[in-house]
């Protein structure tokens, strides 16, 4: 949960709390909406409460799902993130990178301008 609320594909629960009003004077001088800063005081117990072990088998089981989903959407983050930085060093065709050719099964360094996804791996780009 960050500042902009939930993910798509996460599901939410309305809920609300009193708090007293100077701590609410002082979220709105930092700028901090109150769902943020609820949500994230939630986090801190929960994680406080789990690596303390005060936790039943059900509430681990829920807590290992979550981070494993958590896991599955970051590194598909992070694979597109790569495919982005690939395909913007590759798109200038001059210069050389230095690949893992999966033909041959050794690295070389070949132009830009001949790279092949299907049959290399970016080990480095040179630009000179």
């Amino acid at each position: 949960m960050g500042r902009r609320g939930p993910s798509p594909s996460q599901k939410t629960v309305k809920v609300s709390a009193n708090i007293p009003t100077w701590k609410y004077d002082i979220l709105q001088a930092l700028g901090v909406h109150t769902t943020y800063a609820i949500n994230h005081g939630i986090d801190l117990f929960l994680e406080d409460t789990i690596q303390s072990g005060r936790v039943s088998q059900n509430g681990m089981d829920i807590y290992i799902t979550t981070l494993e989903r958590q896991i599955g959407l970051l590194q598909g983050k992070v694979n597109a993130a790569r495919n982005i930085l690939e395909t913007k060093s590759i798109q200038a065709p001059s210069g050389q990178v230095k690949v893992w050719d999966k033909d041959t099964q050794e690295n070389r360094f070949i132009p830009a301008s001949q790279f092949d996804k299907s049959r290399h791996e970016i080990r480095e780009v040179i630009t000179a």
